[in-house]
């Protein structure tokens, strides 16, 4: 179903009939929210956690970053028509969900929110994020460093700690 194939198709490529196929996909996305999700998707809670993530932005000279924060909108193809307008997404001429994720260097899901209407941006989006909010409040992982460089007004170069 993730490549786009219908219960009719599957029904035809597997010798399932659709009713037991569609039973399993609302069995097997039960699984993933209430069992996969929490065992994959774990915010860092302590400073070793967020250093591990953190490596390959200090590398590249983004020290303090441990993730990249983005919005993501999923195709919602059956919208009741009164949620239209707060669903069709900023770029697409379709009916989204929009989900803001948070990732690793190395694609590792460390944040995600719940979905909201496409209609909204990222700016928006990061307000109801309560991992980036945490992050910028200083309520999650509170004891985290790192050092910037900052100028003052003379040009001179000096490292501040935050």
């Amino acid at each position: 179903m993730g490549h786009g194939l219908t219960l009719d198709n599957l029904e035809e490529c597997t010798i399932i009939s659709a009713e037991v196929l569609q039973s399993y996909f609302h069995s097997f996305i039960a699984v993933g929210a209430n069992i996969l999700y929490p065992l994959y998707v774990v915010p860092p809670a302590t400073v070793d956690e967020c250093r591990t993530h953190a490596h390959e932005f200090q590398q590249a000279g983004f020290s303090g970053c441990i993730g990249s924060t983005d919005a993501m909108h999923i195709a919602m193809k059956r919208c009741m028509y009164r949620l239209r307008n707060n669903h069709l997404g900023p770029k697409q001429h379709l009916t989204t969900r929009t989900f803001n994720l948070t990732v690793n260097h190395h694609w590792r899901i460390l944040s995600t929110t719940v979905g909201y209407p496409g209609r909204w941006n990222d700016k928006t989006d990061v307000l109801f994020d309560p991992f980036v909010r945490g992050l910028n409040e200083g309520s999650v992982v509170p004891d985290l460093s790192f050092e910037l460089f900052e100028s003052d007004e003379f040009g001179d170069t000096s490292t501040t700690e935050y």
